[in-house]
């Protein structure tokens, strides 16, 4: 696993790095103030076999089911950026 830590202009500090998941190296970031982790959506995608975008996987019966299915277990979490778009982070 290849980690970076690197310092942004914001004064956040983040670990970078690559993790294979079904053959496909996932990107992580990690905010190492607060332990949060978050996925490459697009990386994650190709890992589980689908052709095609994050977002275009949301956009089909089955992502859609997964948004909610998501949001029923973890209600608190945040899905969706202050415009309404999803988070975009890597």
């Amino acid at each position: 696993m290849e980690t970076n830590n690197l310092n942004l202009t914001d004064g956040e500090q983040y670990e970078y790095s690559n993790k294979p998941l079904n053959g496909t190296d996932v990107r992580m970031r990690r905010d190492i103030a607060t332990g949060e982790v978050l996925f490459n959506a697009d990386d994650l995608t190709r890992a589980l076999g689908l052709n095609c975008t994050f977002k275009e996987y949301l956009g089909t019966d089955d992502g859609l089911d997964f948004l909610n299915s998501i949001k029923k277990k973890h209600p608190e979490m945040p899905l969706f950026d202050k415009s309404g778009g999803i988070k975009d982070v890597l």
